[in-house]
Formats: structure tokens, C-alpha cells, sequence
């Protein structure tokens, strides 16, 4: 559906959300989260609930066209799988492509 992988759409979003230079932990199986510090809990808003509603928040995503887009796409990509699972991309997409306007504009 997309040629953005997941560690991709979590650096974006890692630079929207102002985290400047994340240090990511991977497993074979791929992006396990972005480490934020030896006591802190990884940070993946892909498969967290509650980071990915943090990071919607933050950047007040729900108010952003682009959100309703893309959970559309997400929706139907995975007409039967977990509706959660397409909001959390839905959230980290629209993140992204802020994150991605920040370093073209910099």
C-alpha cells in the first residue's frame, strides 16, 4: 500500500513529535520502537495505543485532512483485521508527512 517502511514512518513522526535523533531497536521480524533512554519505554506509536493517542494529540492530527484520508486507505487495506491497528497508521502517516515538510523546510 505504501513504499514508506515502518521504521521510516516512525522516524518522521520520532522528528514531528521533536524527538532529534532516535536511536531505534529492531528484531528480525522488524522496528521493535525508538528507544528514548536506558529508563524510558520504547516508543511505537504503530502498535502502542497510547503513544500512537499521545502523538495524535501533540500534533493534532485529528484536525488534519490528511488523517481522514489515510484511515480510509488504512480501512481498507485491512477490511477485517483490527480497526485500532488503522487509526494507529492512520495517526503515524499524517505524523510522518509533517515530519517529512520539516526537513524539506529546514
Amino acid at each position: 500500500m505504501t513504499t514508506e517502511t515502518d521504521r521510516e514512518l516512525l522516524k518522521w513522526a520520532a522528528k514531528a513529535a521533536g524527538m532529534e535523533h532516535p536511536t531505534y531497536m529492531e528484531r528480525v521480524t522488524g522496528v521493535v520502537g525508538i528507544n528514548r533512554g536506558p529508563m524510558a519505554a520504547l516508543w511505537n506509536p504503530l502498535t502502542d495505543d497510547g503513544d500512537a493517542l499521545r502523538l495524535a494529540v501533540k500534533r493534532n492530527v485529528f484536525f488534519n485532512p490528511l488523517f481522514a484520508h489515510y484511515l480510509a486507505l488504512e480501512r481498507f487495506a485491512q477490511q477485517d483485521a483490527d480497526d485500532t491497528k488503522a487509526y494507529r497508521r492512520a495517526i503515524v502517516r499524517t505524523v510522518a508527512d509533517e515530519g517529512k515538510d520539516m526537513t524539506c523546510h529546514t
